[in-house]
């Protein structure tokens, strides 16, 4: 995953033909995720997305551990890191909810682990600083799940 660490357009045509860029692209997102590129420029958009998606390091860990199982093919779809938060928070719920917030059985048992995954969220989705429409329903939820955790 080379195109992952460069840094320029110009550094994206180092690597190879456009053909071969696109072909390692395609293998490394797996049959669920499609993009379209009809040029170098629509192929670095792709690149500066995906980088933009690893931002909480979890894409980054699904295409390492198995680069055709990325469970969640809408992930290209968010507009932002934000959207894809407040939209998991808000419209999801259950396993489905926690696996795509990061959540797991540790949170339950580490207050540290919860107050750190809650803080990294609401410095994210927090009204004051996001200006999502619905921001202030998404941190009233995140608040929620955070207290939801930490009862013993």
């Amino acid at each position: 995953m080379e195109w992952l660490e460069i840094e320029t357009l110009e550094d994206l045509k180092q690597l190879g033909s456009y053909r071969k860029i696109r072909e390692e692209l395609k293998n490394s997102l797996g049959e669920r995720i499609y993009f379209k590129a009809r040029g170098w420029a629509d192929l670095w958009e792709v690149v500066q997305s995906i980088r933009k998606l690893k931002i909480s390091g979890r894409l980054l860990q699904k295409f390492e551990e198995s680069p055709s199982n990325i469970s969640d093919e809408n992930l290209m779809y968010f507009k932002s890191e934000v959207d894809r938060i407040i939209y998991a928070l808000l419209r999801l719920d259950g396993e489905q909810r926690l696996k795509e917030l990061g959540v797991n059985k540790s949170h339950t048992r580490d207050l540290e682990k919860a107050k750190s995954w809650r803080n990294g969220l609401a410095k994210i989705i927090h009204p004051d600083v996001c200006k999502h429409p619905e921001s202030v329903e998404a941190s009233t939820k995140l608040t929620q799940m955070y207290e939801q955790m930490t009862r013993r």
